[in-house]
């Protein structure tokens, strides 16, 4: 006998099993971002010791059986100084050094001002779902 697809099993259940197998779904992805964190912790320590070798041999890689060693720079652009960074694009007009994203919560704040959102802005909700665990009966 086949065990029924997830598809037949959420067809068929009442609606308080399906908000039990959503929570325990969740309850299982939970599970595993724990374990991630615990697995990427490891990761680090591992990847520490490593880059500690490559500098003591003076290599910036290596080959071992069915894996390629390498260690490469991700760089990235951090503000550090909000005020600084934004006089000094209003100052130049320099907009490149700048991603494009609008403030959510102060593009609301203006809708509710002015009547509606800021030129060039459209203001939308996603519609998302939300299941708790109820409160135990004992």
């Amino acid at each position: 006998m086949t065990k029924p697809s997830l598809m037949e099993q959420l067809s068929n259940a009442p609606s308080g099993q399906l908000a039990e197998m959503y929570v325990e779904a969740r309850r299982q992805r939970d599970a595993h971002r724990r374990l991630d964190k615990k697995w990427g912790a490891k990761m680090e320590f591992i990847g520490r010791f490593i880059r500690a070798r490559m500098a003591k041999e003076k290599t910036d890689g290596f080959n071992a059986i069915g894996h390629t060693v390498y260690t490469y720079t991700l760089n990235t652009a951090r503000v550090i100084d909000p005020e600084a960074f934004i006089k000094h694009i209003q100052e130049t007009q320099d907009f490149s050094l700048i991603e494009r994203r609008a403030s959510q919560e102060a593009c609301s704040l203006y809708q509710d001002e002015v009547g509606e959102p800021p030129p060039g802005v459209m203001l939308e909700g996603i519609e998302k779902l939300g299941v708790r665990k109820g409160k135990s009966k004992r």
